[in-house]
């Protein structure tokens, strides 16, 4: 469990089930309570998606590029979460954040193997229905790593036309 704000002691803050969320150990590790004033993705006043660019490409050793797209503070602050977690700060949290990137890895490349496949010529319109069911799944906000598949769609104005409004 994650304090979204840290509690530094405070009961209240501590217990309240509002400030409790699932995190890992990694990502808990690494915001700690340096980070109180970062953007919180329940909060749909607090457009994460659209405030903050993720990319990662799709080869061995990359590292993920996370950008600002707005100014202000708790924008600056999320980005350097997301960095340290994703590209680690210590020689553990580097091995840890690696382990991170190359399941990243994996979930990019079988989103790019589908968009390939429902984009083949070749297919017929029952195999078609199939990849774009899937592509659909993979840009819920259930399906891991949503973020930077929703930008590889946003940067292409095909995929974009064909799916943006398949985000949930």
């Amino acid at each position: 469990m994650e304090h979204f704000l840290p509690h530094k002691g405070d009961k209240d803050l501590k217990f309240d089930w509002n400030n409790l969320f699932w995190a890992c150990v990694h990502c808990n590790n690494t915001k700690g309570d340096r980070f109180d004033n970062i953007l919180n993705c329940t909060n749909q006043k607090h457009d994460v998606e659209n405030w903050i660019k993720y990319e990662m490409k799709p080869f061995p050793m990359e590292k993920v590029k996370i950008t600002a797209l707005r100014d202000g503070k708790i924008i600056d602050n999320t980005v350097q979460l997301l960095l340290e977690v994703y590209n680690g700060t210590t020689r553990l949290k580097i091995i840890e954040s690696t382990n991170i990137r190359q399941t990243l890895l994996g979930e990019i490349l079988d989103f790019q193997q589908q968009l390939m496949a429902y984009y083949d010529e070749n297919i017929d319109d029952a195999d078609r229905k199939y990849y774009f069911r899937k592509l659909k799944r993979h840009l819920k906000k259930s399906s891991a790593f949503t973020s930077f598949k929703r930008w590889i769609i946003k940067e292409n104005s095909v995929f974009r036309k064909d799916f943006e409004h398949y985000f949930d």
